[in-house]
């Protein structure tokens, strides 16, 4: 499959966001590269002359969607940016977490992330 091509961009910051994105990595298990690029890509849309950025909010306790800690499978589908039937076939396959509850399944959030940094201890039964 091809890659999008890339370009540097390089970017001075404090010391102290500096060192919140190399800990922001570092427990995401991604690189610095893949944060930024999943920030912009998250929070900022060019909208004709518009320039529309994501802020973060504090949210209530019990966030419904994706955001919530109990996931559907549409939502956990939303979060890990496939098709629902690719994560039925992970759970199917027993390789992503999920109890099913009558005729749905449902998920945790952060085992759903633990399965997609490779954290074998928050996923294992």
């Amino acid at each position: 499959m091809p890659s999008e091509p890339t370009r540097a961009i390089y970017v001075r910051m404090s010391d102290r966001l500096a060192r919140k994105l190399d800990k922001a990595a570092e427990r995401l298990g991604l690189s610095k590269r893949d944060v930024l690029a999943a920030l912009v890509n998250d929070h900022l849309d060019v909208e004709g002359d518009s320039l529309v950025v994501g802020l973060r909010r504090a949210a209530p306790a019990a966030e419904p969607g994706p955001a919530g800690e109990v996931l559907t499978l549409e939502d956990a589908a939303e979060l890990l940016r496939v098709q629902t039937s690719d994560v039925l076939a992970l759970i199917e396959a027993g390789e992503l977490p999920a109890r099913r509850l009558g005729q749905q399944w449902r998920l945790s959030r952060t085992a759903v992330l633990a399965w997609l940094r490779g954290d074998d201890r928050l996923t294992s039964g």
